[in-house]
């Protein structure tokens, strides 16, 4: 059938991408082999559209997914040319010339498909070392085929704030959310053990905003949120008192989100035993504290650092404002008091600074 939109570019361009291919040694998939691959990597089942020209959009959500243009089931290829189509005043048919007279060999439309379709590891070299590309194959269109390639990308990370929303879905959810598995939680574990603060900012993101996450992944939001807190239950080194990040998040769920509590135990806390084993302490914790004296905070300044050592020139952990309520753990220092706060915040505060509330 003619293209989803009812124009007829397609009859001009599909036979000199196919050629394209050809000549760059592609190697066209069978059908039945065509439609697997599409399904795993994309979550696009193409036998579900009308048009030859698929369009890449998982169900229900609201945009297609990042660099496809479309799905080309009768010749078993992918459109990744993200351009206008026709001749444009003063400059001719780009897309016209990147096929024919303007090839190149490192156009994304032979790299990827050489990839992700041939498993063709020739590519390799170019994708690599060019960051959007690294982000395209492995983030959003979940080739992860290659060690090499998981690697690099997880260590091209940087801030969580430097990344849109897509890209961080598309880091915890596969693009088939219908399969049984269909968390990352291989691809976290690895960037929990080499990029943990990154890890741990993603897992605030979600728990952040659970209830505004897009189709279709917002229905696994949860599960989401537990399995993030498990694998870092699990790469923590400190117990649940100190240096755990896993119970550190979990904590702040459970204040922040009472409701969460109840959620995780009728869902059989998602089949995680830390998740239950920490839940369990938090709640046995928070008994314990109803019967425990509150402190407050009560300096000249107006506000005291909460410290991670028994010292002034100790790192920061944050600023306690004047009020702020907290829980003795230890008062064994003469100078120096371990106390925690309401939302699970531990470390050292001097003993001039607290009062009884």
């Amino acid at each position: 059938m003619n293209k989803k939109y009812e124009d007829t570019l397609y009859n001009n361009y599909a036979p000199l991408m196919v050629k394209f291919l050809k000549d760059e040694n592609f190697k066209t998939l069978d059908n039945i082999e065509f439609k697997k691959r599409i399904q795993d990597l994309f979550g696009v089942d193409i036998d579900k559209s009308e048009y030859d020209d698929v369009n890449p959009r998982l169900k229900e959500a609201e945009t297609n997914i990042h660099n496809v243009y479309s799905i080309m089931r009768k010749d078993n290829f992918i459109d990744f040319y993200i351009l206008d189509r026709g001749k444009i005043d003063g400059e001719g048919d780009p897309l016209k010339s990147m096929l024919t007279d303007d090839r190149s060999n490192e156009d994304n439309f032979i790299l990827y498909n050489k990839l992700l379709l041939n498993d063709d590891i020739s590519v390799l070299s170019y994708i690599l070392n060019d960051k959007t590309s690294l982000e395209d194959i492995y983030v959003y269109f979940n080739y992860e085929k290659n060690e090499s390639i998981k690697n690099k990308l997880i260590s091209t990370l940087t801030d969580i704030d430097d990344y849109p929303v897509e890209f961080k879905n598309s880091l915890i959810w596969y693009n088939d959310i219908n399969k049984n598995e269909n968390i990352r939680k291989n691809t976290l574990t690895e960037i929990g053990k080499k990029k943990p603060d990154f890890l741990f900012d993603l897992t605030n993101y979600v728990m952040s905003n659970r209830e505004t996450i897009k189709k279709p992944f917002n229905v696994y939001a949860n599960k989401a949120i537990a399995t993030l807190i498990s694998i870092q239950l699990d790469l923590s080194t400190g117990d649940f008192v100190s240096g755990n990040n896993g119970y550190t998040l979990l904590n702040n769920l459970f204040v922040q989100h009472p409701s969460m509590i109840e959620i995780f135990k009728k869902q059989s806390y998602f089949n995680f035993e830390n998740i239950k084993k920490a839940s369990d302490y938090f709640q046995m914790n928070s008994d314990e504290k109803k019967t425990e004296e509150l402190y407050l905070i009560n300096d000249k300044d107006g506000y005291t650092n909460l410290r991670k050592g028994k010292n002034a020139n100790s790192e920061i952990i944050t600023k306690l404002n004047n009020g702020s309520e907290l829980y003795i753990l230890d008062k064994s220092d003469k100078d120096w008091w371990l106390v925690v706060t309401p939302i699970g915040e531990q470390g050292y505060v001097h003993k001039s600074r607290i009062v009884s509330k």
